[in-house]
């Protein structure tokens, strides 16, 4: 004859869930937040548009690794461009560093949009990269650690 065994949840396990999910989700949130202000900053901040001249355009390798099954990754190398390009403001000649997908060809003309008050402050195109996105992954993993933290709390209670 077979019979169940009924395991305790140790409230310690349930403790270090909550400041687990706490840690993921505080780091996930501060992380994206900041991130998300700077370029709403400068999307809003980069209002005049100008032609510029690409004078150099390096490629690097950027390696990231992706979960594609419970014990695998797969890991892919791409290939990304630092780009900078002279433009002038008011007689100054400034250098917009930028980082992309984007091989520009160099001596071609491109757009970029910069800072009026900064002209320091610039991207090529009509969107700079959106990098802050990554970070709610962070959050994601907060918010199922916490769940899992509340579902061993309420069985905890129950075996009382």
């Amino acid at each position: 004859m077979g019979f169940t065994r009924s395991r305790r949840i140790n409230p310690i396990v349930i403790v270090v869930i909550f400041i687990t999910a706490l840690g993921f989700a505080a780091y996930g949130g501060y992380k994206y937040f900041t991130k998300k202000a700077v370029y709403d900053d400068l999307v809003k901040s980069c209002t005049v548009q100008a032609d510029a001249q690409v004078i150099s355009c390096e490629s690097h390798q950027v390696t990231k690794t992706k979960r594609v099954s419970k014990h695998h990754t797969k890991t892919y190398h791409e290939t990304w461009y630092l780009t900078n390009a002279s433009f002038m403001v008011d007689g100054k000649e400034y250098i917009c560093k930028y980082d992309s997908k984007t091989d520009f060809p160099v001596g071609s003309m491109t757009t970029i949009k910069y800072d009026p008050n900064d002209p320091d402050k610039s991207f090529i195109g009509s969107n700079p990269q959106n990098n802050y996105s990554e970070y709610m992954k962070f959050m994601i993993v907060g918010a199922v650690l916490a769940i899992s933290g509340i579902v061993s709390f309420i069985k905890y209670k129950g075996q009382q």
